[in-house]
């Protein structure tokens, strides 16, 4: 198995998902990338890039469960050990996803075969590709007439200059994830109108992705999602209560503010139970899930799966009145996605037999890194989340430098959450809150 050392430099996926609403005090700054040239530069090979037609595939019940035992597993394997040591946790399976498949498509032999295993749940990527297409064309249609809701996808290829990429592989991610392609030098000016491409795709959510690019850095893939909405219902004056207390994974109190409000979408099943907040529009919701007094949070993530996720969420009751309590939080995670991956199956792509010919022939790549960044907050007037999937691909024949080791119904004590889409039921984000205290 690959022993885990960074690898410089190389070829860099990158996948954001923010998701935006107007929370107090929060503010965005209108960016224009600087000297992005218009598409490929016409004397690189890359310039002849077409799109084809493209059939797309209904998301069913096929696709629901593969992206619920992605989402699950992928937080079970990131996230358990920092759980039960107390910190919070957010990851995006959206952002994850589209980045990896983006990378699958110029994988090819034992390195197709296990990201497909672990990625798409054991679909060929063909098929997922048809998946991930509808599923772009179901969220770039989630804007409503009344401005309630708004979301935006975007996905752009950065590749440099006089380096040989597979047509075939450039013709797939920019037909079936409308990549935009630029062919640029990889020098500080890139660098600028990358990071500034990244800040205004996300509404200045995510100010720079890169602070450098490595002499062997070829290309970066780039995915980024804006979610606009506030609550359906925005707390009012009474409803928002100060100095209450939220009792955190060791059993103190802090002190939080928390917004009460009366729900109509119960959720539970053995181990706990927890209600559905919709967003404005109806479109999506926020799913909290707070574990029994007798489970902690820790138990109840271990024992989680997809199946049990997509049970709980599609069995909501409207039976009863739900009377409830969110606390305001806000927080950031980062983490490297490496080792939960090599846990999940995928091990060939990050070592020197790694197989991305359908990318590049030029040279020998493999997986260096996975790093995953999200942000959280949660208050009276909806809710804002941001992530970063950043895959770093290499020259298997570069230098190897040491890494450092790496470090794995009221919501008044630690729960579990997530963003969802009402008509898949799919999470864009998926969580835990263990503690308040800023």
């Amino acid at each position: 198995m690959y022993n885990r050392k960074r690898i410089i430099s190389g070829l860099l996926s990158l996948s954001l998902l923010a998701s935006l609403t107007g929370c107090k005090g929060s503010q965005t700054e209108n960016t224009t990338v600087a000297n992005i040239p218009s598409q490929v530069n016409a004397e690189n090979p890359m310039a002849d890039v077409k799109t084809f037609s493209v059939e797309p595939k209904e998301i069913d019940d096929t696709f629901k469960s593969a992206v619920n035992n992605f989402s699950v597993e992928l937080l079970k394997k990131t996230n358990l050990e920092e759980i039960k040591s107390g910190q919070n946790t957010l990851i995006s399976p959206t952002s994850v996803l589209y980045a990896m498949c983006m990378t699958t498509n110029g994988a090819d032999g034992k390195t197709k075969e296990e990201l497909e295993a672990s990625i798409c749940q054991g679909i060929d990527i063909e098929t997922f590709n048809k998946y991930m297409y509808s599923y772009s064309k179901f969220l770039k249609g989630g804007t409503s007439s009344d401005d309630s809701v708004k979301v935006k996808l975007a996905n752009s290829i950065w590749a440099k200059k006089d380096i040989t990429f597979e047509k075939d592989f450039l013709e797939t991610d920019k037909s079936y994830y409308d990549a935009e392609i630029y062919s640029e030098p990889f020098d500080d000016n890139t660098k600028k109108n990358l990071n500034n491409w990244v800040k205004n795709a996300t509404d200045g959510m995510i100010p720079q992705i890169i602070d450098r690019i490595d002499p062997d850095t070829v290309m970066f893939l780039v995915n980024a999602v804006c979610f606009d909405s506030k609550w359906a219902e925005e707390y009012e004056a009474d409803q928002i209560l100060e100095d209450c207390t939220f009792t955190n994974y060791k059993g103190d109190e802090e002190t939080s503010t928390m917004l009460r409000s009366k729900e109509k979408y119960y959720i539970e099943d053995e181990s706990s139970t927890g209600f559905i907040k919709n967003y404005k529009g109806d479109a999506y919701s926020f799913v909290a899930i707070l574990p029994n007094e007798d489970v902690s949070v820790y138990d109840y993530v271990n024992n989680l799966s997809g199946e049990k996720l997509k049970k709980l969420i599609e069995e909501k009751t409207t039976a009863y009145e739900v009377y409830t309590r969110i606390p305001r939080f806000s927080y950031d995670y980062s983490n490297s996605l490496l080792a939960p991956l090599q846990e999940m199956g995928i091990t060939n792509a990050f070592t020197d037999s790694a197989d991305f010919t359908k990318m590049c022939k030029e040279y020998p790549l493999l997986i260096s890194d996975i790093v995953h960044k999200t942000h959280i907050e949660v208050d009276e007037n909806g809710t804002k989340a941001a992530a970063a999937t950043i895959v770093t691909m290499t020259k298997a024949t570069s230098v190897m430098a040491d890494e450092p080791p790496y470090k794995e119904v009221y919501l008044d004590r630690p729960f579990v959450y997530a963003i969802i889409d009402n008509t898949t039921n799919l999470p864009l984000f998926i969580g835990v809150v263990n503690t308040v205290a800023e």
